[in-house]
């Protein structure tokens, strides 16, 4: 946790800081302390280096349920940033989040979020009054 009492998830072996989404920090600050110094989410891991943390645990989760899709790591991190997008989140700050060096590899994504209203256009413009 940060002083700002902001929860993020330091990524090993790089500088980056995922910063937790407010609606999910209580339930990721509570599951950091049960986990101690253990890992958060794989608690029986033996090895320190995960090759894909989240995807195997969300998989394990799911383990016998039926009419699930299957998880893919890269439909997961699509759905998170064309949400934040729709959120209206500076571009900048999400390719920052993403690991990207520029907002040119969001381009992708952009045709999933809907244009501004005009409403929305002019309350920002107005500087969100």
């Amino acid at each position: 946790m940060l002083p700002s009492e902001t929860v993020v998830v330091a990524v090993p072996g790089s500088d980056r800081l995922v910063v937790c989404r407010a609606m999910w920090e209580q339930v990721l600050a509570d599951r950091a302390r049960s986990a101690g110094d253990g890992y958060l989410f794989l608690p029986q891991r033996q090895t320190p280096e995960p090759k894909n943390g989240i995807t195997n645990w969300v998989k394990r989760i799911q383990d016998g349920s039926t009419g699930l899709p299957e998880l893919k790591l890269a439909r997961l991190r699509s759905s998170w940033i064309v949400e934040l997008l729709r959120q209206r989140v500076p571009e900048d700050v999400v390719a920052a989040a993403a690991g990207m060096n520029s907002t040119a590899g969001l381009a992708p994504y952009r045709s999933w979020v809907p244009k501004l209203t005009e409403e929305a256009t002019r309350r920002m413009l107005r500087g969100w009054v």
